[in-house]
């Protein structure tokens, strides 16, 4: 239990230390959980694949190995959903936020002058 206490506090104590708001941490926090989901979805794809490439050719087991690939692949699918559906409503996504004009939140862009 210590060990995963310290590992929560070394994994988000930089989220509250470089964070602007609460909704900078909320997004940080948003971002680590999805990244953690597709490297799991990824990492449960390959082991599938192994399962089924190790099945020989038992039914059951190749049954079993197709289940979890497919079900990677709907954790997968889930999560680019969830983005895309952040994103239509308008709720801070992990890894973006609202484009800027080039002139900054007005689109203002000061004169560019010769030398």
């Amino acid at each position: 239990m210590r060990k995963f206490l310290s590992f929560i506090i070394l994994v988000f104590l930089p989220l509250f230390c470089f964070a602007a708001g609460a909704s900078d941490i909320l997004a940080e926090i948003a971002t680590i959980i999805r990244n953690v989901a597709i490297a799991s979805a990824v990492l449960m794809i390959v082991i599938g694949g192994f399962k089924w490439m190790t099945s020989a050719g038992d039914p059951s087991k190749i049954s079993d190995a197709k289940d979890q690939i497919f079900a990677a692949i709907l954790g997968l699918v889930i999560i680019a959903l969830a983005s895309i559906i952040a994103a239509l409503v308008g709720a801070p996504t992990p890894g973006g936020g609202a484009p800027t004009s080039p002139g900054g939140p007005g689109g203002h862009q000061p004169p560019i002058l010769p030398y």
